[in-house]
C-alpha cells in the first residue's frame, strides 16, 4: 500500500485543505501578510483543488512529517 493511499484513509478534503492553508499562512506572514487573511484565502484555492492534488501538495511539502528528536529524522505519518 503507497504512501498517498494510507494518507486518503486518515485526511479528507477538509483537513488537507486545512493543514495546507494552515502551512501557507504561517509562511505569508513572514513576508508581511495578515495570517488569518492568506489562511482564508488559500482554504478557499484549496477547496476548489481536486482531492488527488491536494493529498500530493501534502506529501511533498512534508506536512506529514513530524521531528522525534532534535536531529534531522522524522517520523512519518502515514
Amino acid at each position: 500500500m503507497n504512501m498517498e493511499t494510507n494518507m486518503t484513509k486518515q485526511l479528507n478534503k477538509e483537513e488537507l485543505c486545512e493543514a495546507l492553508a494552515e502551512d501557507y499562512a504561517d509562511k505569508a506572514t513572514r513576508g508581511g501578510l495578515s495570517y488569518n487573511s492568506a489562511y482564508t484565502h488559500y482554504l478557499d484555492r484549496c477547496f476548489k483543488r481536486k482531492f488527488k492534488d491536494l493529498v500530493i501538495q501534502y506529501t511533498v511539502q512534508g506536512l506529514g512529517r513530524i521531528k522525534t528528536n532534535n536531529t534531522e529524522k522524522h517520523t512519518y505519518i502515514t
